[in-house]
């Protein structure tokens, strides 16, 4: 093969340089004959595969030397069905005889009792989960024997970062209740730090957060310290065409050392015995009421009638897919105690129309704790990690669209 002399060892009086420019060029060229920028900034790839009709995606990004697929779209193309399992963050695909395990930001992809580790892990691309081209070309034929050709691969650039977080892919208005409030200060810790003031600076930050970085209306049930009873809570999330209710608060207990973090979505039947405890405290809120839906309450048959008559389904679903995501990116920031996502029947969830958690962030009984939570740097933390549960949510509820249409 006869080189050009810029890159061969003879003298040419362009330099070192200048071969390493030259060098540098026919990699380029050569990467670009791999897969291409699209200059009209569509991109697309057919799917070969032996004995099946070919298969197009467009949803094809370039992010550095590497390309990445839609997952769903892929899925489509190779005659997969598929669904996102909510609580364990995955997406499960499936053939024939045989199923494909793999999750975001996980290098490891399994088949059965085959696995296989990726060099790129799956990731969340403008709202779509996406796998490496390495998943097609060496992943699958290992695992399950599909063999998968690329052709006229066309990539384009994700979106930058701050368009992707910049706006939500699917939740357009966010109602955030900060618990307690004016005469109601919840829990309280022996030094005097109020449940109601932690529920309420989490709740500013987060609002902040979700608006300037999201792009959502956030709508705040308070903006100060006074009361709301439970019932108006619940109807502001219904009235103002939100798309998910979060409730903030703290936790308390008899026992000082008791630690954690735990999410809630409404049932009429607790998860366990302290599940049932906290919903009851929580719901002591109604004795502030008067005239209220839940003031007369006083029998646990009759609220359980109610909720059975109020709780949809659907929206018990959604809520809990929701609260999985809180509940790990909360225990991921803080470093606290996994007390898990429970269900129990707290008064603030009942009726409501749209997806609706409640979340505690620690334990204002715990000395330590409650001065950690009374420290803004914390409740930054806490914000923080709800806003990326948020837009996890909002991003894989795009992804379940994708999965259902497709389906």
């Amino acid at each position: 093969m006869n080189f050009p002399s810029c890159l061969s060892g003879r003298a040419t009086g362009f330099g070192f340089q200048h071969r390493l420019h030259c060098i540098a060029v026919l990699l380029s060229i050569y990467c670009l004959s791999m897969w291409t920028f699209a200059d009209d900034a569509r991109a697309e790839v057919l799917i070969l595969q032996k004995d099946r009709t070919p298969g197009i995606v467009n949803t094809v990004y370039q992010v550095g030397d590497m390309a990445f697929i839609s997952a769903p779209e892929l899925f489509t193309a190779l005659g997969f069905t598929f669904s996102w399992q909510p609580r364990s963050g995955k997406l499960v695909a499936r053939r024939d005889d045989f199923s494909i395990v793999l999750a975001p930001d996980a290098h490891h992809v399994v088949c059965g009792l085959k696995t296989y580790r990726l060099e790129s892990p799956p990731r969340f691309l403008h709202g779509a989960l996406c796998v490496p081209v390495e998943f097609i070309v060496k992943a699958l034929p290992k695992l399950c024997g599909v063999d998968v050709r690329l052709q006229s691969l066309k990539a384009v650039p994700p979106p930058a970062l701050k368009d992707v977080l910049g706006q939500a892919q699917n939740l357009r208005r966010i109602v955030i209740d900060p618990g307690h409030g004016g005469h109601d200060s919840g829990a309280r810790s022996r030094q005097g730090i109020e449940e109601k003031s932690i529920n309420l600076a989490v709740a500013l930050k987060l609002r902040d957060r979700l608006v300037e970085d999201m792009g959502v209306d956030v709508v705040l049930t308070r903006d100060d310290d006074f009361f709301i009873p439970l019932n108006v809570r619940t109807s502001i999330g219904n009235k103002c065409g939100a798309d998910l209710f979060l409730s903030i608060h703290a936790n308390g207990s008899l026992r000082k050392e008791a630690t954690g973090l735990e999410t809630y979505f409404l049932s009429f039947e607790s998860t366990d015995r302290q599940a049932a405890m906290l919903a009851e405290e929580e719901n002591r809120s109604a004795r502030f009421e008067k005239d209220s839906f839940f003031s007369g309450l006083s029998e646990s048959d009759d609220m359980l009638a109610i909720l059975r008559d109020l709780a949809s389904t659907e929206n018990m679903k959604e809520s809990e897919k929701l609260a999985s995501a809180v509940q790990k990116r909360l225990v991921q920031a803080l470093h606290l105690p996994n007390r898990g996502v429970k269900q129990a029947p707290f008064f603030v969830l009942v009726g409501s129309r749209i997806p609706a958690i409640l979340v505690e962030v620690g334990f204002v009984s715990n000395p330590r704790e409650a001065k950690r939570l009374n420290n803004p740097k914390t409740q930054d933390r806490i914000a923080d990690a709800l806003y990326k549960a948020i837009l996890y949510y909002d991003h894989t509820l795009g992804n379940r669209n994708v999965a259902s249409s497709a389906q």
